[in-house]
């Protein structure tokens, strides 16, 4: 469980009460609404944009799903139950620093860091204002907070199979913090839960081919079913990957696919239970209550989107490869496997990669302009199951490794530099966003030519420039006491003096 500790640790780190998202608002409505029966309060959303709720037998609902809410219902329970006698901020506050120390145990001179940072952490901690109001967003982000370091977990198991254990941990790593994982995980949507998942599925198939135990199969179809009920179209686009590459390869296999159904079953159940229809929530709130949320886009849009998706800036929405420069190390390989024809000396679960990430590119294709790019949002959010995909073979081709020091002090700089930028000189954020290009241009060259490289430990730990995303994004929330805030002491009086200095030039 060495990844899930480090992993849970560092995102932690950055706990914040921010909303990446308007939508958002509405999530945390939907676990306060499961004491009323799963209806929304719509006039407690004070600056909500637009109506994104539907109404159905008389009463309003969120078209999203409900399991982050219902499980991140106890969470919000116990936080507010920890209100009553003291500060739950300061348990959040103080959990990753105590952890540092544990780890730092068996490295000596990371030590004398790790035990003056839960110093700072006791000393600068003050308690988040009216805690109550913010417990709901807290509870959601740690519950995803949790499913994202389980997903790392386990595509590290998957990773090792196939490489050495070092690799495999960089990979797990690179994975989290070098993709938009850590942001999204960071915010009050469900793509980690739904990233669990799928991560839960490839280990579980890469189980069955291993030893050919149909149990492994069946707990993957299983887990297709159930994708439904976290996001109908992942659900929808995991289940035919694997029924489709089980009638290229495994036909006789064909019949397990009735496990599907009894995935499916919890979200037909709550479908019929809720809403009187066995249906997920998104299907029941885009075709049965006369209200369109989600519309794909004409032929000509879509075929605007595509270069987009790899590279480019539109509405402040950056490509895979703007985010997420480290994919860039797979174009030689790549290039090499086409000349080679050697596709077809891939293993099934490669193929079955392969198939996945095909078919989650062309389903979702059609949704990505009206869904991402018209709302200007920071990735491509909902092709985040191919980074799972696209890392393994990074982890098995192109076999990373992170220098510990290195990162820290990559990441160090690239943290220190966006906030210093996009909080002093947040008017100019279009030159800022044209920075970010350049330097992910230059980015993607270096990892082009990744295996150039002598010392490639260190400039592997350039991939972390995305982390600083979700930190440079979240401190644009920072005005007053009631506004946004990290958890973590540290990190939220560091903001604070850059708020100081900012405020003392206008």
């Amino acid at each position: 469980m060495r990844v899930f500790i480090v992993v849970f640790l560092s995102l932690l780190l950055f706990l914040n009460n921010g909303f990446l998202l308007n939508d958002e608002m509405l999530v945390v409505q939907q676990v306060k609404s499961i004491e009323n029966g799963f209806k929304i309060n719509v006039e407690e959303l004070v600056g909500y944009t637009g109506t994104p709720w539907f109404e159905i037998n008389g009463s309003r609902y969120a078209p999203f799903s409900y399991l982050l809410p219902v499980l991140a219902y106890s969470v919000y329970g116990v936080l507010l139950y920890l209100n009553n006698f003291g500060y739950p901020d300061l348990l959040l506050a103080l959990i990753p620093p105590a952890g540092f120390i544990i780890l730092s145990l068996k490295i000596k001179r990371y030590r004398g860091l790790s035990f003056a940072f839960f110093a700072g952490c006791v000393l600068l901690f003050r308690p988040i204002y009216l805690f109550e109001d913010w417990a709901a967003i807290f509870a959601l982000k740690l519950v995803n907070i949790l499913a994202t370091s389980l997903t790392a977990e386990v595509m590290f198991r998957i990773f090792k199979e196939e490489t050495d254990e070092n690799s495999a941990l960089s990979s797990a790593i690179l994975l989290t913090f070098a993709t938009p994982l850590a942001y999204w995980t960071l915010s009050a949507k469900l793509h980690a839960l739904t990233l669990l998942t799928i991560a839960t599925i490839f280990y579980s198939l890469k189980r069955h081919l291993k030893s050919n135990d149909g149990r492994y199969l069946l707990l993957a179809l299983f887990l297709s079913g159930f994708c439904f009920f976290l996001r109908a179209m992942d659900g929808l686009i995991i289940s035919a990957s694997i029924i489709l590459w089980l009638i290229i390869f495994r036909r006789e296999k064909l019949i397990y696919t009735a496990s599907i159904a009894l995935g499916y079953l919890p979200c037909a159940l709550f479908g019929y239970l809720v809403f009187g229809i066995p249906l997920p929530v998104e299907v029941v709130g885009n075709v049965f209550s006369n209200v369109t949320y989600v519309k794909a886009s004409s032929f000509n849009e879509t075929l605007f989107t595509t270069p987009l998706v790899l590279f480019g800036l539109n509405n402040n929405t950056f490509g895979i490869l703007n985010y997420s420069p480290i994919l860039a190390s797979l174009v030689l390989p790549l290039i090499g496997a086409i000349n080679k024809k050697s596709f077809y000396h891939l293993g099934e679960f490669e193929k079955f990669l392969l198939l996945f990430t095909f078919m989650c590119i062309l389903l979702y294709l059609p949704y990505l302009k009206v869904g991402v790019v018209d709302t200007g949002v920071r990735d491509y959010r909902f092709l985040l199951p191919i980074y799972l995909t696209l890392m393994y073979f990074i982890a098995v081709r192109i076999k990373p490794e992170i220098a510990l020091s290195s990162a820290l002090m990559s990441l160090s700089c690239f943290l220190i530099s966006m906030i210093v930028v996009s909080t002093l000189l947040h008017q100019l954020l279009e030159k800022i966003y044209l920075g970010i290009l350049v330097i992910s241009i230059i980015l993607n060259i270096v990892f082009v030519f990744i295996n150039r490289f002598e010392r490639r430990e260190e400039v592997f730990s350039l991939a972390f420039f995305s982390t600083v995303f979700f930190v440079s994004g979240v401190i644009m929330g920072y005005f007053s006491p009631y506004d946004i805030h990290f958890t973590n002491p540290v990190l939220n009086s560091f903001v604070e003096i850059l708020m100081w200095i900012h405020g003392s030039f206008i």
